[in-house]
């Protein structure tokens, strides 16, 4: 059976847009990723996020603050990213498990790194809702 991670893309309005964080993993590589992990047997999909959230970052997030699910199938695992707004969440330090993030960081969505190819599609499918979205009320 094929693995599914799940996890999260935490986004925040500001005065320049609207603005999601990624991580790296290793300082040797320019690949962004989102924070996520495997789900576990019996878990359910906003469980894993949140597990893996605060095992990754150190952060407890609601559950209930994770929004719109977007999903990527893959040839070896699917990923399925929920959209968080980090505004409640953005006076928290974190404490990243470096075994498994090297950074996080905050991006334009004008101005994107490059992104795993298993996430592509979802950050295009992101990218569609926001520009649909009026970020000005929103701030």
């Amino acid at each position: 059976m094929k693995d599914v991670s799940y996890g999260i893309i935490p986004y925040l309005f500001n005065k320049g847009g609207i603005s999601i964080m990624a991580s790296k993993c290793s300082k040797k590589s320019d690949v962004y990723s989102f924070i996520k992990g495997k789900i576990d047997y019996g878990e359910t999909e906003k469980e894993c996020c949140k597990r893996e959230v605060k095992e990754e970052i150190g952060i407890d997030i609601d559950t209930y603050d994770l929004e719109d699910l977007f999903f990527q199938k893959n040839p070896k695992k699917d990923v399925g990213l929920y959209l968080i707004n980090w505004d409640k969440y953005s006076k928290y330090e974190f404490q990243l498990d470096t075994s498994e993030i090297y950074s996080l960081e905050w991006f334009n969505i004008r101005e994107l790194p490059n992104i795993a190819k298993n996430q592509r599609l979802i950050l295009t499918d992101l990218l569609v809702k926001f520009s649909k979205m009026d970020f000005h009320q929103k701030i």
